[in-house]
């Protein structure tokens, strides 16, 4: 279990631990007073967890460290709860700022991990995402009830068949 869970709390140095805490602050002070603490830390978590195993899929003889899997995690999650609420703030200007503003600094981040140096795991950070988006449209309900059993089934059977078959592929594909 060590290697899914520990590598979100080790980093690189203290540079590294001091811009992961401010991307924490910054999407965590948005994300759980809308959605509550519980939501939030299950987004972050199993963020981090889907990105290390895909990391560890695409890129097996790596070591990585950071929280950055289980921030772009939060991000993803914050578009998914921003998509599944459109329609609560009809008239509202704001939903499409948030969305554009949390996309460029999906790409921004992306876009840094590849300009840094070699040591950015691009892998995980992907991982996280999408793992991000899965969780986000499993816990997040919306405002109708129909469209609720739709985001949610979507959700389960996309993050179910992304971890189940992620781990399949580590435990008999990967030479680690």
């Amino acid at each position: 279990m060590w290697r899914w869970i520990t590598p979100i709390l080790l980093h690189a140095n203290l540079t590294h631990i001091f811009y992961n805490l401010v991307m924490q602050l910054i999407l965590g002070f948005r994300l759980e007073p809308t959605v509550g603490h519980s939501k939030t830390i299950l987004v972050y978590l199993l963020s981090g967890f889907g990105g290390i195993l895909f990391s560890s899929l695409c890129n097996p003889g790596s070591i990585g460290v950071g929280a950055s899997t289980s921030i772009f995690g939060l991000i993803t999650a914050m578009i998914i709860w921003v998509i599944i609420h459109w329609e609560d703030y009809p008239e509202s200007p704001y939903k499409c700022m948030t969305i554009v503003w949390l996309v460029m600094l999906l790409l921004f981040n992306f876009m840094f991990g590849f300009s840094v140096s070699g040591n950015t795991d691009n892998y995980g950070h992907l991982g996280g995402a999408i793992t991000g988006c899965f969780v986000g449209m499993c816990i997040f309900k919306p405002t109708y009830a129909q469209e609720n059993k739709m985001w949610k089934y979507l959700g389960y059977g996309l993050l179910s068949v992304w971890l189940v078959l992620g781990f399949i592929l580590f435990y008999t594909v990967v030479d680690v």
